[in-house]
């Protein structure tokens, strides 16, 4: 969603002050004496070094020269008339046929163009790039993220490479020198784009330290918050209109913050909570507390619900979800001796106190039957089983040591387990 009023990206707690040149080179200054132990940011920062801020007059200078830019990359996409008609088509396809009113003018030179026998005087190649700029200037202020142009410019590429997927009546068409001709014009212009945004977000890479800076908790290194405002700074570059009346500082800090808020809550935890869930956790936190300050209760879910503008189903989820940092199994009780949560932690492949005593009464009172019985059949179900400290042996291997039948073992068996039996049942 474009942004359309400094107001709406003014933050609180952040003027255009604080954002401005002067200040963002003092903040580099304090991160490169805080942070003098890190090798990578030493580089960074002595990097940025060769980057001088730039004035106001230079930063309005150079945002008119990118608006400009990505204008003339458009006209120069909309300027080839053998594929004309194919580039309107696509970008019918792209905004769903909601297309500038500009397109009435365009539409008509592929026609044209075939009338006058694929050759277009000078004054028909101007109109032609005239309307070209008229409709350019449109689909920028409508393509916000570049996203259209981009698909674009790729539609423009691919099209020589598409072999059997190419269009009917354009085979000819994009592989003649004309066609690599205005790829050449298309890449040109790119490039120039290219050239003075890079210029301009390295001009603003210290106040992406500033703001990177004042996020620092310990959740993420600092470096890793300066790559994510960077990505914030890059979007803001695409995004900013000087015309609009306000400095780019303030429009990038807000980006840059929102950059940094998103990875601080992807990625800044042990446990990733999505960030989907953790904003719809503020969010209730915030109704929360103003009722909490206007009635001194708290609501119910359903109330809140409403307020949040979400399910109730939802509300009850979110809540029962924990948001706590997650607590180290090696920090310590407290007590004198020394131990840590781990130590008093059930484990679950370990049988519980209860379930040792219970254990040992049974193997006692195992033994005890034992006992009772001939020393050949006791000897069979220790062998059988597994009992004590023997290993369980099969019918075949018992006999084997007594030198009997597996039929016979067998059958001592039973007999040892029917006397057993009935010294359970009876009085011992």
């Amino acid at each position: 969603m474009a942004v359309n009023r400094a107001e709406e990206v003014v933050m609180p707690g952040c003027s255009v002050q604080e954002a401005s040149g002067e200040a963002s080179v003092r903040e580099v200054y304090a991160a490169a004496r805080t942070q003098r132990g890190d090798p990578t940011l030493a580089l960074y920062f002595n990097d940025l070094s060769g980057h001088p801020v730039l004035t106001q007059p230079q930063e309005a200078a150079i945002a008119h020269r990118i608006q400009d830019l990505e204008v003339r990359e458009w006209v120069e996409l909309l300027s080839h008339p053998p594929v004309l008609a194919e580039m309107i088509g696509e970008l019918r396809r792209c905004l769903n046929g909601a297309m500038p009113k500009d397109v009435r003018h365009l539409v008509r030179y592929p026609g044209r163009y075939r009338a006058a026998g694929g050759r277009f005087d000078g004054r028909r190649w101007a109109a032609l790039r005239t309307a070209a700029q008229r409709m350019g200037r449109q689909l920028r202020d409508l393509d916000c993220d570049r996203v259209l142009l981009g698909a674009m410019l790729e539609r423009a590429r691919w099209l020589p490479q598409a072999n059997g997927s190419c269009p009917p009546g354009l085979k000819r068409v994009v592989h003649a020198a004309s066609y690599r001709q205005y790829l050449a014009r298309l890449e040109a212009a790119t490039r120039a784009t290219a050239v003075e945004k890079e210029r301009f977000i390295l001009a603003n890479l210290r106040l992406v330290v500033s703001v990177a800076r004042r996020y620092h908790r310990g959740r993420m290194t600092l470096i890793d918050m300066i790559q994510e405002g960077n990505i914030g700074l890059m979007k803001a570059v695409d995004r900013f209109d000087i015309r609009k009346g306000y400095r780019f500082s303030t429009y990038a800090s807000w980006w840059i913050r929102h950059a940094i808020n998103r990875a601080l809550a992807d990625k800044g935890r042990a446990i990733r909570i999505p960030v989907h869930m953790l904003d719809t956790h503020q969010r209730i936190q915030r109704v929360l507390a103003e009722h909490a300050s206007r009635s001194g209760e708290e609501p119910d879910e359903g109330e809140v619900a409403v307020q949040v503008g979400i399910d109730e189903e939802k509300v009850h989820a979110v809540r029962a979800q924990s948001f706590d940092p997650p607590l180290s199994l090696d920090r310590p009780l407290g007590d004198d001796e020394g131990r840590r949560f781990v130590d008093v932690l059930p484990s679950d492949d370990q049988p519980s106190p209860l379930e040792h005593v219970c254990r040992e009464a049974w193997s006692e009172e195992i033994c005890r039957l034992l006992e009772r019985l001939p020393a050949i059949e006791a000897r069979i179900l220790r062998w059988r089983f597994g009992l004590g400290d023997d290993d369980e042996l099969t019918l075949k291997e018992i006999g084997d040591k007594f030198q009997l039948s597996r039929e016979r073992i067998r059958q001592l068996q039973e007999q040892a387990l029917t006397r057993i039996r009935r010294q359970i049942r009876g009085p011992f």
